[in-house]
Protein backbone atom coordinates (compact mmCIF):
# COMPACT_ATOMS: atom_id res chain seq x y z
CA UNK A 1 0.00 0.00 0.00
CA UNK A 2 1.13 3.18 -1.02
CA UNK A 3 -0.16 7.21 -1.08
CA UNK A 4 0.74 9.71 -3.44
CA UNK A 5 0.11 13.72 -2.83
CA UNK A 6 -0.98 15.42 -6.14
CA UNK A 7 -2.32 18.50 -4.97
CA UNK A 8 -5.32 18.68 -4.23
CA UNK A 9 -5.66 15.24 -3.56
CA UNK A 10 -4.26 12.52 -1.74
CA UNK A 11 -4.11 8.95 -3.78
CA UNK A 12 -4.15 5.25 -2.09
CA UNK A 13 -2.69 2.89 -4.14
CA UNK A 14 -2.31 -1.33 -4.17
CA UNK A 15 -0.39 -3.15 -6.29
CA UNK A 16 -1.39 -7.00 -7.20
CA UNK A 17 -0.56 -9.22 -9.81
CA UNK A 18 1.68 -6.85 -11.38
CA UNK A 19 -0.91 -4.07 -11.57
CA UNK A 20 -1.20 -1.06 -9.70
CA UNK A 21 -5.00 0.04 -8.44
CA UNK A 22 -6.27 3.22 -7.12
CA UNK A 23 -8.24 2.68 -4.99
CA UNK A 24 -9.05 6.32 -2.99
CA UNK A 25 -8.72 9.50 -4.03
CA UNK A 26 -8.66 12.46 -1.22
CA UNK A 27 -9.26 15.90 -2.21
CA UNK A 28 -8.34 18.83 -0.65
CA UNK A 29 -7.81 22.50 -0.94
CA UNK A 30 -4.72 24.05 -2.62
CA UNK A 31 -4.98 26.68 -0.56
CA UNK A 32 -6.48 28.45 2.41
CA UNK A 33 -6.46 26.42 5.88
CA UNK A 34 -7.42 23.31 4.06
CA UNK A 35 -3.98 22.87 1.90
CA UNK A 36 -2.21 20.11 2.99
CA UNK A 37 1.57 20.74 4.76
CA UNK A 38 2.35 17.41 5.73
CA UNK A 39 1.46 13.60 5.95
CA UNK A 40 3.00 10.62 7.37
CA UNK A 41 2.30 7.04 7.82
CA UNK A 42 1.90 6.10 11.45
CA UNK A 43 5.06 4.28 12.65
CA UNK A 44 3.31 1.76 15.23
CA UNK A 45 0.05 1.53 13.74
CA UNK A 46 -0.33 -0.17 10.32
CA UNK A 47 -2.38 1.90 7.26
CA UNK A 48 -2.78 4.44 9.54
CA UNK A 49 -2.13 8.06 7.54
CA UNK A 50 -2.17 11.60 9.63
CA UNK A 51 -2.58 14.29 7.85
CA UNK A 52 -1.74 18.34 8.62
CA UNK A 53 -3.51 21.10 6.90
CA UNK A 54 -2.07 24.82 7.19
CA UNK A 55 -5.10 25.80 9.52
CA UNK A 56 -3.91 23.40 11.87
CA UNK A 57 -6.59 20.91 10.98
CA UNK A 58 -5.58 17.42 11.80
CA UNK A 59 -7.37 14.10 9.40
CA UNK A 60 -6.43 10.87 10.62
CA UNK A 61 -7.21 8.11 8.52
CA UNK A 62 -7.78 3.69 8.99
CA UNK A 63 -7.70 1.88 6.06
CA UNK A 64 -8.38 -1.97 6.77
CA UNK A 65 -7.93 -4.85 3.90
CA UNK A 66 -11.77 -6.08 2.62
CA UNK A 67 -13.25 -7.89 -0.57
CA UNK A 68 -16.50 -6.75 -1.89
CA UNK A 69 -18.30 -9.01 -3.16
CA UNK A 70 -22.48 -10.34 -2.88
CA UNK A 71 -23.43 -12.58 -0.97
CA UNK A 72 -23.40 -15.85 -2.59
CA UNK A 73 -26.23 -17.18 -0.73
CA UNK A 74 -28.74 -18.57 -3.23
CA UNK A 75 -28.74 -19.88 -6.62
CA UNK A 76 -30.12 -16.17 -8.16
CA UNK A 77 -26.18 -14.63 -6.55
CA UNK A 78 -24.32 -13.96 -9.27
CA UNK A 79 -21.26 -14.44 -6.51
CA UNK A 80 -20.03 -11.51 -7.67
CA UNK A 81 -17.16 -9.13 -6.33
CA UNK A 82 -15.92 -5.68 -7.06
CA UNK A 83 -12.31 -3.95 -6.95
CA UNK A 84 -12.15 -0.19 -7.22
CA UNK A 85 -9.62 0.80 -9.78
CA UNK A 86 -9.14 4.70 -9.99
CA UNK A 87 -12.23 5.86 -12.24
CA UNK A 88 -13.72 2.20 -12.82
CA UNK A 89 -15.26 -0.87 -10.62
CA UNK A 90 -13.97 -4.11 -11.80
CA UNK A 91 -16.74 -6.77 -11.54
CA UNK A 92 -16.14 -10.39 -11.80
CA UNK A 93 -18.62 -12.85 -11.80
CA UNK A 94 -17.42 -16.18 -9.88
CA UNK A 95 -20.57 -18.28 -10.29
CA UNK A 96 -19.43 -20.36 -12.68
CA UNK A 97 -16.24 -18.62 -13.53
CA UNK A 98 -12.43 -17.84 -12.20
CA UNK A 99 -10.84 -14.75 -13.90
CA UNK A 100 -7.53 -13.96 -12.23
CA UNK A 101 -6.97 -10.11 -11.39
CA UNK A 102 -6.93 -7.84 -13.25
CA UNK A 103 -9.09 -9.49 -15.65
CA UNK A 104 -12.56 -8.97 -15.12
CA UNK A 105 -16.07 -9.65 -16.31
CA UNK A 106 -16.98 -6.45 -16.99
CA UNK A 107 -16.52 -2.71 -15.91
CA UNK A 108 -18.06 0.48 -14.13
CA UNK A 109 -16.35 3.47 -15.42
CA UNK A 110 -17.30 7.08 -13.57
CA UNK A 111 -16.06 10.35 -14.12
CA UNK A 112 -14.62 10.56 -10.87
CA UNK A 113 -12.46 8.23 -8.87
CA UNK A 114 -14.36 5.87 -7.05
CA UNK A 115 -13.80 5.49 -3.25
CA UNK A 116 -16.31 2.85 -1.71
CA UNK A 117 -18.29 0.15 -3.41
CA UNK A 118 -20.68 -2.04 -1.43
CA UNK A 119 -23.26 -5.08 -2.42
CA UNK A 120 -27.06 -4.74 -1.15
CA UNK A 121 -27.27 -7.08 2.13
CA UNK A 122 -30.86 -7.46 0.80
CA UNK A 123 -31.20 -11.56 0.35
CA UNK A 124 -33.26 -10.83 -2.62
CA UNK A 125 -31.14 -7.89 -4.30
CA UNK A 126 -27.42 -9.13 -3.58
CA UNK A 127 -26.31 -8.71 -7.02
CA UNK A 128 -27.38 -4.79 -6.45
CA UNK A 129 -24.17 -2.83 -5.74
CA UNK A 130 -23.60 0.68 -5.00
CA UNK A 131 -20.80 3.25 -5.64
CA UNK A 132 -19.23 6.34 -4.11
CA UNK A 133 -17.32 8.28 -6.10
CA UNK A 134 -14.69 11.40 -5.16
CA UNK A 135 -17.60 13.79 -5.83
CA UNK A 136 -19.15 11.90 -3.20
CA UNK A 137 -22.14 11.21 -5.66
CA UNK A 138 -23.44 7.85 -5.27
CA UNK A 139 -24.45 5.35 -7.90
CA UNK A 140 -26.89 2.50 -8.05
CA UNK A 141 -26.37 -0.64 -10.05
CA UNK A 142 -29.11 -2.78 -9.92
CA UNK A 143 -29.00 -6.61 -11.43
CA UNK A 144 -31.50 -6.54 -14.71
CA UNK A 145 -32.93 -3.00 -14.49
CA UNK A 146 -29.68 -1.39 -15.42
CA UNK A 147 -29.86 2.30 -16.83
CA UNK A 148 -30.87 2.61 -20.37
CA UNK A 149 -27.28 4.39 -21.28
CA UNK A 150 -25.75 1.79 -19.70
CA UNK A 151 -26.44 -1.94 -20.35
CA UNK A 152 -22.61 -3.07 -19.74
CA UNK A 153 -23.70 -4.63 -16.11
CA UNK A 154 -26.39 -6.97 -17.99
CA UNK A 155 -23.63 -7.92 -19.82
CA UNK A 156 -21.27 -8.92 -17.97
CA UNK A 157 -23.70 -10.86 -16.17
CA UNK A 158 -24.00 -13.00 -18.91
CA UNK A 159 -20.40 -13.20 -19.78
CA UNK A 160 -19.53 -14.06 -16.48
CA UNK A 161 -22.50 -16.50 -15.64
CA UNK A 162 -22.67 -18.54 -18.57
CA UNK A 163 -19.26 -19.45 -19.42
CA UNK A 164 -16.49 -20.79 -18.05
CA UNK A 165 -13.34 -19.13 -20.02
CA UNK A 166 -13.05 -15.71 -20.74
CA UNK A 167 -11.98 -16.68 -24.60
CA UNK A 168 -15.72 -17.65 -24.88
CA UNK A 169 -17.45 -14.71 -23.58
CA UNK A 170 -15.44 -11.75 -24.51
CA UNK A 171 -16.28 -12.48 -28.13
CA UNK A 172 -20.23 -13.06 -27.35
CA UNK A 173 -20.07 -10.05 -25.24
CA UNK A 174 -18.74 -8.55 -28.77
CA UNK A 175 -21.36 -9.80 -30.29
CA UNK A 176 -23.51 -8.51 -28.39
CA UNK A 177 -22.47 -4.98 -28.65
CA UNK A 178 -22.34 -4.48 -32.12
CA UNK A 179 -26.43 -5.48 -32.26
CA UNK A 180 -29.08 -2.89 -31.67
CA UNK A 181 -30.04 -1.42 -28.68
CA UNK A 182 -33.23 -2.98 -27.75
CA UNK A 183 -32.13 -6.23 -29.50
CA UNK A 184 -29.15 -6.16 -27.67
CA UNK A 185 -30.85 -5.79 -24.28
CA UNK A 186 -33.67 -8.22 -25.63
CA UNK A 187 -30.76 -11.23 -26.20
CA UNK A 188 -29.37 -10.14 -22.88
CA UNK A 189 -32.90 -10.23 -20.44
CA UNK A 190 -33.67 -13.85 -22.78
CA UNK A 191 -30.25 -14.90 -22.00
CA UNK A 192 -30.84 -14.38 -17.90
CA UNK A 193 -34.33 -16.00 -18.33
CA UNK A 194 -35.64 -12.38 -17.62
CA UNK A 195 -38.50 -12.97 -20.63
CA UNK A 196 -41.20 -10.54 -19.71
CA UNK A 197 -38.54 -7.90 -19.96
CA UNK A 198 -37.12 -9.16 -22.85
CA UNK A 199 -40.31 -9.24 -24.55
CA UNK A 200 -40.51 -5.53 -23.67
CA UNK A 201 -37.09 -4.65 -25.74
CA UNK A 202 -38.01 -6.95 -28.67
CA UNK A 203 -41.52 -5.38 -29.32
CA UNK A 204 -39.48 -1.65 -29.53
CA UNK A 205 -37.57 -3.26 -32.31
CA UNK A 206 -39.71 -2.87 -35.63
CA UNK A 207 -42.54 -5.12 -36.97
CA UNK A 208 -39.91 -6.76 -38.68
CA UNK A 209 -38.85 -8.73 -35.17
CA UNK A 210 -42.55 -9.47 -34.08
CA UNK A 211 -43.08 -12.76 -35.83
CA UNK A 212 -39.80 -13.62 -32.86
CA UNK A 213 -42.01 -11.78 -30.33
CA UNK A 214 -44.74 -13.43 -30.44
CA UNK A 215 -43.14 -17.14 -30.34
CA UNK A 216 -41.80 -16.14 -27.43
CA UNK A 217 -45.32 -14.81 -25.70
CA UNK A 218 -47.16 -17.85 -26.76
CA UNK A 219 -43.45 -19.73 -25.52
CA UNK A 220 -43.65 -18.36 -22.07
CA UNK A 221 -47.25 -17.65 -22.02
CA UNK A 222 -46.46 -13.81 -21.34
CA UNK A 223 -49.90 -12.91 -23.10
CA UNK A 224 -51.41 -10.50 -20.80
CA UNK A 225 -47.68 -8.58 -20.80
CA UNK A 226 -47.69 -8.43 -23.91
CA UNK A 227 -50.72 -7.17 -24.12
CA UNK A 228 -49.89 -3.98 -22.51
CA UNK A 229 -46.99 -3.14 -25.17
CA UNK A 230 -49.02 -2.59 -28.08
CA UNK A 231 -52.11 -0.16 -28.95
CA UNK A 232 -55.72 -2.24 -29.11
CA UNK A 233 -56.04 -0.61 -32.66
CA UNK A 234 -52.49 -2.48 -34.10
CA UNK A 235 -52.45 -5.51 -36.12
CA UNK A 236 -49.56 -7.21 -33.40
CA UNK A 237 -52.33 -6.19 -30.62
CA UNK A 238 -54.90 -8.41 -32.76
CA UNK A 239 -52.52 -11.04 -33.14
CA UNK A 240 -51.59 -11.73 -29.37
CA UNK A 241 -55.16 -11.43 -28.84
CA UNK A 242 -55.63 -14.12 -30.83
CA UNK A 243 -52.66 -16.14 -29.80
CA UNK A 244 -53.88 -15.59 -26.68
CA UNK A 245 -57.68 -17.05 -27.24
CA UNK A 246 -56.39 -20.14 -28.68
CA UNK A 247 -54.59 -20.79 -25.78
CA UNK A 248 -57.53 -20.13 -23.13
CA UNK A 249 -59.19 -22.86 -25.43
CA UNK A 250 -56.30 -25.17 -24.79
CA UNK A 251 -56.61 -24.99 -21.43
CA UNK A 252 -60.69 -25.45 -21.38
CA UNK A 253 -61.45 -21.82 -20.53
CA UNK A 254 -63.78 -21.37 -23.30
CA UNK A 255 -65.81 -18.58 -22.09
CA UNK A 256 -63.14 -16.43 -21.45
CA UNK A 257 -61.23 -17.50 -24.62
CA UNK A 258 -64.54 -16.43 -26.53
CA UNK A 259 -64.29 -12.53 -24.91
CA UNK A 260 -60.94 -12.83 -25.84
CA UNK A 261 -61.95 -13.44 -29.87
CA UNK A 262 -64.87 -10.64 -29.42
CA UNK A 263 -62.77 -7.70 -28.47
CA UNK A 264 -60.21 -8.50 -30.54
CA UNK A 265 -62.48 -8.81 -33.49
CA UNK A 266 -62.31 -12.44 -34.36
CA UNK A 267 -65.45 -13.65 -34.50
CA UNK A 268 -66.01 -17.04 -35.91
CA UNK A 269 -63.80 -17.89 -33.31
CA UNK A 270 -65.46 -16.22 -30.36
CA UNK A 271 -68.78 -17.79 -31.64
CA UNK A 272 -67.24 -21.32 -31.69
CA UNK A 273 -65.93 -20.88 -28.22
CA UNK A 274 -69.14 -19.40 -26.59
CA UNK A 275 -70.74 -22.48 -28.40
CA UNK A 276 -68.53 -24.87 -26.78
CA UNK A 277 -69.30 -23.00 -23.17
CA UNK A 278 -72.91 -22.92 -23.65
CA UNK A 279 -73.03 -19.34 -23.41
CA UNK A 280 -76.26 -18.61 -25.79
CA UNK A 281 -76.55 -14.99 -25.64
CA UNK A 282 -73.39 -14.36 -26.66
CA UNK A 283 -73.02 -16.44 -28.96
CA UNK A 284 -76.04 -15.09 -30.93
CA UNK A 285 -74.52 -11.51 -30.60
CA UNK A 286 -71.38 -12.53 -32.27
CA UNK A 287 -73.99 -14.28 -34.81
CA UNK A 288 -75.45 -10.86 -35.65
CA UNK A 289 -71.75 -9.47 -36.26
CA UNK A 290 -71.06 -11.99 -38.32
CA UNK A 291 -74.61 -10.90 -40.29
CA UNK A 292 -76.09 -14.67 -40.31
CA UNK A 293 -79.07 -15.23 -42.49
CA UNK A 294 -82.38 -16.02 -40.79
CA UNK A 295 -81.65 -20.18 -41.67
CA UNK A 296 -78.13 -19.57 -40.30
CA UNK A 297 -79.73 -18.30 -37.10
CA UNK A 298 -82.54 -20.88 -36.76
CA UNK A 299 -79.71 -23.47 -36.82
CA UNK A 300 -77.82 -21.82 -34.45
CA UNK A 301 -80.64 -21.42 -32.49
CA UNK A 302 -81.40 -25.20 -32.80
CA UNK A 303 -77.78 -26.03 -31.67
CA UNK A 304 -78.13 -23.91 -28.65
CA UNK A 305 -81.23 -25.00 -27.86
CA UNK A 306 -80.00 -28.78 -27.57
CA UNK A 307 -77.19 -27.64 -25.69
CA UNK A 308 -78.99 -25.92 -23.00
CA UNK A 309 -81.31 -28.57 -22.84
CA UNK A 310 -78.26 -30.56 -21.66
CA UNK A 311 -77.77 -28.27 -18.95
CA UNK A 312 -81.37 -28.43 -17.84
CA UNK A 313 -82.15 -24.73 -18.84
CA UNK A 314 -85.21 -25.71 -20.40
CA UNK A 315 -86.66 -21.46 -20.23
CA UNK A 316 -83.41 -20.47 -21.66
CA UNK A 317 -83.73 -22.92 -24.60
CA UNK A 318 -87.05 -22.68 -25.44
CA UNK A 319 -86.80 -18.38 -25.43
CA UNK A 320 -83.97 -19.01 -28.08
CA UNK A 321 -86.09 -21.80 -30.37
CA UNK A 322 -89.28 -19.19 -30.35
CA UNK A 323 -87.04 -15.75 -31.02
CA UNK A 324 -84.42 -17.13 -33.57
CA UNK A 325 -85.57 -20.52 -34.90
CA UNK A 326 -89.35 -19.31 -35.09
CA UNK A 327 -90.66 -22.37 -33.77
CA UNK A 328 -92.73 -21.74 -31.01
CA UNK A 329 -94.39 -25.35 -30.56
CA UNK A 330 -91.21 -27.15 -29.62
CA UNK A 331 -90.33 -24.34 -27.36
CA UNK A 332 -93.65 -24.79 -25.30
CA UNK A 333 -92.98 -28.80 -25.06
CA UNK A 334 -89.37 -28.09 -23.49
CA UNK A 335 -90.97 -25.92 -21.08
CA UNK A 336 -93.16 -29.11 -20.37
CA UNK A 337 -90.09 -31.41 -19.97
CA UNK A 338 -88.62 -28.84 -17.88
CA UNK A 339 -92.11 -28.20 -15.67
CA UNK A 340 -92.60 -24.50 -16.70
CA UNK A 341 -95.93 -24.78 -17.41
CA UNK A 342 -96.85 -21.03 -16.80
CA UNK A 343 -93.97 -19.75 -19.42
CA UNK A 344 -95.66 -22.49 -21.76
CA UNK A 345 -99.02 -21.15 -21.16
CA UNK A 346 -97.76 -17.71 -22.19
CA UNK A 347 -96.47 -18.94 -25.44
CA UNK A 348 -99.45 -20.66 -25.95
CA UNK A 349 -101.91 -17.31 -25.73
CA UNK A 350 -99.42 -15.91 -27.44
CA UNK A 351 -99.77 -17.67 -30.45
CA UNK A 352 -103.26 -18.81 -30.20
CA UNK A 353 -102.81 -22.21 -29.93
CA UNK A 354 -105.36 -22.92 -27.16
CA UNK A 355 -105.36 -27.16 -28.67
CA UNK A 356 -102.20 -27.51 -27.02
CA UNK A 357 -103.45 -26.94 -23.50
CA UNK A 358 -105.50 -29.73 -24.12
CA UNK A 359 -103.27 -32.10 -26.01
CA UNK A 360 -99.88 -31.42 -23.97
CA UNK A 361 -100.51 -28.96 -21.06
CA UNK A 362 -103.25 -30.30 -19.08
CA UNK A 363 -101.38 -34.31 -19.67
CA UNK A 364 -98.26 -33.20 -18.71
CA UNK A 365 -99.58 -31.47 -15.54
CA UNK A 366 -101.63 -34.43 -14.53
CA UNK A 367 -98.09 -36.63 -15.11
CA UNK A 368 -95.91 -34.77 -12.72
CA UNK A 369 -98.47 -34.54 -10.14
CA UNK A 370 -98.54 -38.69 -10.38
CA UNK A 371 -94.74 -38.15 -10.23
CA UNK A 372 -94.35 -36.32 -7.88
CA UNK A 373 -97.08 -38.53 -5.59
CA UNK A 374 -94.44 -41.41 -6.35
CA UNK A 375 -91.71 -39.58 -4.80
CA UNK A 376 -93.27 -38.70 -1.64
CA UNK A 377 -94.16 -41.83 -1.21
CA UNK A 378 -91.41 -43.61 -1.66
CA UNK A 379 -89.66 -40.51 0.68
CA UNK A 380 -91.98 -41.68 3.21
CA UNK A 381 -91.41 -44.89 3.29
CA UNK A 382 -87.64 -44.91 3.14
CA UNK A 383 -87.62 -42.68 6.10
CA UNK A 384 -89.98 -44.99 8.13
CA UNK A 385 -88.02 -47.63 7.50
CA UNK A 386 -84.21 -45.92 8.15
CA UNK A 387 -85.74 -44.39 10.90
CA UNK A 388 -87.25 -47.18 12.69
CA UNK A 389 -83.93 -49.71 11.52
CA UNK A 390 -81.62 -46.83 13.44
CA UNK A 391 -83.72 -46.60 16.65
CA UNK A 392 -82.86 -50.19 16.87
CA UNK A 393 -79.59 -50.07 16.12
CA UNK A 394 -79.20 -47.37 18.17
CA UNK A 395 -80.32 -48.92 21.59
CA UNK A 396 -78.46 -52.43 20.67
CA UNK A 397 -75.39 -50.15 20.74
CA UNK A 398 -76.11 -48.67 23.90
CA UNK A 399 -76.82 -51.79 25.44
CA UNK A 400 -73.32 -53.25 24.26
CA UNK A 401 -71.33 -50.41 24.98
CA UNK A 402 -72.46 -50.51 28.68
CA UNK A 403 -72.21 -54.04 29.06
CA UNK A 404 -68.44 -54.00 27.55
CA UNK A 405 -66.67 -51.49 28.16
CA UNK A 406 -68.51 -50.01 31.62
CA UNK A 407 -66.23 -47.27 32.88
CA UNK A 408 -63.03 -48.04 30.42
CA UNK A 409 -65.33 -45.51 28.23
CA UNK A 410 -62.72 -42.27 28.72
CA UNK A 411 -64.45 -38.68 29.05
CA UNK A 412 -62.68 -35.79 28.56
CA UNK A 413 -60.84 -33.45 26.48
CA UNK A 414 -58.92 -34.83 23.26
CA UNK A 415 -55.07 -34.59 23.84
CA UNK A 416 -51.67 -35.16 21.60
CA UNK A 417 -51.83 -39.37 23.03
CA UNK A 418 -54.50 -39.28 20.16
CA UNK A 419 -51.83 -38.98 17.35
CA UNK A 420 -49.67 -41.19 19.50
CA UNK A 421 -52.23 -44.31 20.26
CA UNK A 422 -53.09 -44.17 16.52
CA UNK A 423 -49.85 -44.48 15.64
CA UNK A 424 -49.40 -47.80 17.45
CA UNK A 425 -52.65 -48.90 16.12
CA UNK A 426 -51.59 -48.14 12.60
CA UNK A 427 -48.38 -49.37 13.24
CA UNK A 428 -49.42 -52.77 14.90
CA UNK A 429 -52.92 -53.63 12.70
CA UNK A 430 -52.99 -51.31 9.70
CA UNK A 431 -49.12 -51.25 8.10
CA UNK A 432 -49.90 -53.63 5.69
CA UNK A 433 -52.87 -51.71 4.03
CA UNK A 434 -51.75 -47.96 4.79
CA UNK A 435 -49.33 -47.34 1.83
CA UNK A 436 -51.77 -48.88 -0.60
CA UNK A 437 -54.97 -46.97 0.88
CA UNK A 438 -52.73 -43.98 1.26
CA UNK A 439 -51.74 -44.13 -2.79
CA UNK A 440 -55.35 -44.81 -4.03
CA UNK A 441 -56.83 -42.11 -2.15
CA UNK A 442 -54.18 -39.35 -3.23
CA UNK A 443 -55.66 -41.34 -6.82
CA UNK A 444 -58.81 -39.95 -6.85
CA UNK A 445 -59.98 -36.36 -8.38
CA UNK A 446 -61.72 -33.96 -6.49
CA UNK A 447 -65.37 -35.11 -7.81
CA UNK A 448 -64.75 -38.48 -6.57
CA UNK A 449 -63.81 -37.84 -3.05
CA UNK A 450 -66.80 -35.47 -2.73
CA UNK A 451 -68.66 -38.17 -3.42
CA UNK A 452 -66.69 -41.08 -1.18
CA UNK A 453 -67.20 -38.16 1.42
CA UNK A 454 -71.15 -38.76 1.32
CA UNK A 455 -71.30 -41.71 0.66
CA UNK A 456 -68.51 -43.20 3.25
CA UNK A 457 -70.38 -45.16 5.65
CA UNK A 458 -72.21 -48.37 4.49
CA UNK A 459 -76.18 -49.11 4.90
CA UNK A 460 -75.11 -52.52 5.32
CA UNK A 461 -76.75 -54.52 8.24
CA UNK A 462 -74.22 -55.25 11.37
CA UNK A 463 -71.53 -53.02 9.77
CA UNK A 464 -69.28 -51.04 12.65
CA UNK A 465 -71.05 -48.24 11.70
CA UNK A 466 -74.50 -48.61 10.64
CA UNK A 467 -75.66 -46.39 12.86
CA UNK A 468 -73.93 -43.48 11.06
CA UNK A 469 -74.78 -44.50 7.93
CA UNK A 470 -78.18 -44.78 8.83
CA UNK A 471 -78.05 -40.82 10.13
CA UNK A 472 -76.84 -39.81 6.68
CA UNK A 473 -79.14 -41.49 5.34
CA UNK A 474 -82.04 -39.48 6.84
CA UNK A 475 -80.27 -36.43 6.40
CA UNK A 476 -80.52 -36.94 2.69
CA UNK A 477 -84.11 -37.95 3.30
CA UNK A 478 -84.62 -34.34 4.99
CA UNK A 479 -82.76 -32.06 2.41
CA UNK A 480 -84.25 -34.10 -0.75
CA UNK A 481 -88.00 -33.31 0.45
CA UNK A 482 -87.51 -29.66 1.00
CA UNK A 483 -88.34 -28.29 -2.63
CA UNK A 484 -90.23 -25.31 -4.01
CA UNK A 485 -91.53 -27.56 -6.97
CA UNK A 486 -94.99 -28.88 -5.70
CA UNK A 487 -96.47 -25.21 -5.39
CA UNK A 488 -95.45 -24.63 -9.04
CA UNK A 489 -97.25 -27.75 -9.32
CA UNK A 490 -100.27 -26.96 -7.33
CA UNK A 491 -100.89 -23.81 -8.59
CA UNK A 492 -101.44 -24.68 -12.60
CA UNK A 493 -103.47 -27.77 -10.77
CA UNK A 494 -105.43 -25.68 -9.17
CA UNK A 495 -105.64 -23.71 -12.44
CA UNK A 496 -107.13 -26.12 -14.61
CA UNK A 497 -109.45 -27.10 -11.70
CA UNK A 498 -107.96 -30.21 -10.72
CA UNK A 499 -108.51 -29.51 -7.74
CA UNK A 500 -108.98 -33.27 -6.11
CA UNK A 501 -105.48 -33.85 -7.46
CA UNK A 502 -103.93 -30.93 -6.32
CA UNK A 503 -105.51 -31.08 -2.83
CA UNK A 504 -104.19 -35.01 -2.71
CA UNK A 505 -101.15 -33.83 -3.24
CA UNK A 506 -100.87 -31.22 -0.93
CA UNK A 507 -101.89 -33.38 1.78
CA UNK A 508 -99.29 -35.71 1.08
CA UNK A 509 -96.47 -33.34 1.02
CA UNK A 510 -98.24 -32.09 4.45
CA UNK A 511 -98.22 -35.70 6.23
CA UNK A 512 -94.25 -36.39 4.78
CA UNK A 513 -93.36 -33.09 6.29
CA UNK A 514 -95.31 -33.50 9.77
CA UNK A 515 -93.54 -37.04 9.87
CA UNK A 516 -89.86 -35.33 9.20
CA UNK A 517 -90.65 -32.48 12.16
CA UNK A 518 -92.20 -35.29 14.30
CA UNK A 519 -88.87 -37.45 13.97
CA UNK A 520 -86.27 -35.22 14.12
CA UNK A 521 -86.02 -34.54 17.65
CA UNK A 522 -86.67 -38.68 18.31
CA UNK A 523 -83.56 -39.43 15.93
CA UNK A 524 -81.11 -36.64 16.88
CA UNK A 525 -81.70 -36.63 20.86
CA UNK A 526 -79.67 -34.54 23.29
CA UNK A 527 -78.30 -38.06 25.06
CA UNK A 528 -77.39 -39.11 22.04
CA UNK A 529 -75.47 -36.25 20.22
CA UNK A 530 -73.51 -35.95 23.62
CA UNK A 531 -72.95 -40.01 23.43
CA UNK A 532 -71.74 -40.31 19.85
CA UNK A 533 -69.46 -36.97 20.64
CA UNK A 534 -67.96 -38.25 23.95
CA UNK A 535 -64.60 -37.77 23.37
CA UNK A 536 -62.01 -41.24 23.40
CA UNK A 537 -59.20 -39.45 25.21
CA UNK A 538 -59.07 -37.72 28.40
CA UNK A 539 -57.26 -37.90 32.10
CA UNK A 540 -59.42 -41.01 32.97
CA UNK A 541 -58.23 -42.80 29.78
CA UNK A 542 -55.75 -45.91 29.94
CA UNK A 543 -53.45 -47.01 26.63
CA UNK A 544 -55.69 -50.37 26.65
CA UNK A 545 -59.02 -48.60 27.20
CA UNK A 546 -57.71 -46.55 24.11
CA UNK A 547 -56.36 -49.09 21.94
CA UNK A 548 -59.82 -51.06 22.80
CA UNK A 549 -61.59 -47.95 21.55
CA UNK A 550 -59.59 -47.47 18.40
CA UNK A 551 -60.02 -50.84 17.00
CA UNK A 552 -63.70 -50.84 18.10
CA UNK A 553 -65.40 -47.76 16.81
CA UNK A 554 -62.73 -46.67 14.21
CA UNK A 555 -61.50 -43.05 15.97
CA UNK A 556 -61.19 -40.53 13.24
CA UNK A 557 -64.91 -40.60 12.78
CA UNK A 558 -65.40 -38.93 15.67
CA UNK A 559 -63.80 -35.52 13.73
CA UNK A 560 -65.13 -36.21 10.40
CA UNK A 561 -68.51 -36.80 10.83
CA UNK A 562 -69.53 -34.02 13.53
CA UNK A 563 -72.17 -32.79 11.62
CA UNK A 564 -74.11 -35.77 11.52
CA UNK A 565 -75.37 -35.20 15.09
CA UNK A 566 -76.70 -31.70 14.29
CA UNK A 567 -80.39 -32.16 13.33
CA UNK A 568 -81.36 -30.99 9.96
CA UNK A 569 -83.74 -28.09 9.82
CA UNK A 570 -86.59 -27.67 7.26
CA UNK A 571 -86.96 -24.25 6.10
CA UNK A 572 -90.11 -22.87 6.61
CA UNK A 573 -90.19 -19.77 5.03
CA UNK A 574 -90.51 -22.09 1.28
CA UNK A 575 -93.84 -21.04 0.26
CA UNK A 576 -95.36 -24.45 -0.62
CA UNK A 577 -99.17 -24.64 0.47
CA UNK A 578 -101.41 -23.41 -1.71
CA UNK A 579 -104.42 -21.65 0.65
CA UNK A 580 -107.35 -22.07 -2.09
CA UNK A 581 -107.09 -25.87 -1.86
CA UNK A 582 -107.78 -26.31 1.66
Amino acid sequence: MAFFSFSPAVQLWTVGNYHWYLKQSLSFSTCGKSKIVSLIWDPVTPYRLHVLCQGWHYFCYDWHWTTDRSSGDNSSDLSSVAVIDGSKVLVTVFRQTVVPPPMCSYQLLFPHPVNQVTFSAHPQKSNDLAVLDASNKISVYKCGDCPRADPTVKLGAVGGSGFKDPKEYIPFLNTLKKMETHYQRFTVDKYLKQYEKAVGHLSKCGPEYFPECLNLIKDKKLYKEALKLYSPSSQQYQDISIAYGEHLMQEHMYEPAGLMFARCGAHEKALSAFLTCGNWKQALCVAAQLNFTEDQLAGLGRTLAGKLVEQRKHIDAAMVLEQYAQDYEEAVFLLLEGAAWEEALRLVYKYNRLDIIETNIKPSILEAQKSYMAFLDSQTATFSRYKKHFLVVRKLKEQAQQAGLDDEVPHGQESDLFSETSSVVSGSQMSGKYSHSNSRISARSSKNRQKVERKKHGLKEGSLLEDLALLEALSEVVENTENQKVYHILKVLFLFEFDEQGRELQKAFEDTLQLIERSIPEIWTLTYQQNSATPVLGPNSTANSIMSMSVTISLPFLLLDGELFIPPKINKRIQWKLSLLD
